[in-house]
């Protein structure tokens, strides 16, 4: 590509935005951004690996931060895009910083690695319990949890809300290695499982295995009662819990 076709080609992307708004066309702006953005981490990755010879695995950490950078402020009424480019710019400046000190003292596979450590870290530092029960209280009116769990020996912690005669359980991992770490590694957020309540756990996991659907985990002790998880290959692609409450 010629440098005159590149220029042109910038320039038509450049007058993309404000044309879209002037048609009444805000579909196009969000298209536009998104564009934008993922350019900006190509090119970021494009100086580290294709000028410096370095794979990098942590660059979607960079894409976070500038979305916790917007979102954040913005969910507090601070809509200045100005001070969320400032934002981004010196909190992925000081991420930067941080890991890089570590990371540039490493070579080869073990820079791949240790980048990609530091994506994970910075995820999980963000995926809180905390922030999703807010959400639930400020934009479903869900009632307060009545507590925070914390499981050390499977690595989790768990919060409750009871939502009418429904049962919502929020789940978040203490280590990459655990159940749910690996779950969101490969998933992100989302919906992990459904829990059915069993009078007699430990019989409806005989009466299952008995029917040919192997039971994958438990039966045993967890949060609120003793529980079995039964092989989303044998119920539709779904991982099912099967719950006895401790207090019946």
């Amino acid at each position: 590509m010629s440098r005159t076709v590149g220029w042109l080609l910038l320039a038509a992307l450049a007058a993309g935005p404000p044309l879209a708004l002037a048609a009444g066309q805000p579909f196009y702006v969000d298209i536009l951004t998104r564009l934008v953005c993922l350019a900006a981490a190509a090119t970021s990755l494009n100086l580290i690996l294709g000028h410096g010879g370095m794979i990098s695995f942590g660059h979607a950490a960079y894409i976070g931060i500038g979305a916790y950078a917007v979102g954040i402020p913005a969910y507090y009424g601070l809509y200045d895009g100005w001070l969320h480019l400032v934002l981004a710019v010196a909190c992925s400046a000081l991420f930067a910083l941080a890991t890089g000190a570590v990371a540039l003292r490493t070579r080869g596979v073990y820079f791949i690695m240790i980048t990609m450590a530091f994506a994970q870290m910075m995820f999980f530092a963000v995926v809180s319990i905390e922030e999703s029960l807010q959400q639930f209280y400020d934009l479903l009116d869900s009632p307060q949890a009545a507590r925070i769990l914390l499981n050390e020996e499977n690595g989790v912690r768990g919060a409750f809300i009871e939502q009418g005669e429904t049962h919502i359980e929020l789940l978040q991992p203490l280590r990459t290695d655990s159940v749910i770490g690996r779950f969101l590694d490969r998933h992100g957020e989302g919906i992990h499982h459904m829990a059915f309540t069993v009078d007699d756990v430990d019989a409806k996991a005989r009466e299952l295995e008995a029917l040919g659907i192997p039971i994958i985990t438990g039966p045993r002790e967890g949060f609120t009662g003793r529980i079995a998880f039964a092989d989303p290959a044998s119920m539709h692609g779904a991982l099912i819990e099967f719950v006895t409450p401790f207090e019946r």
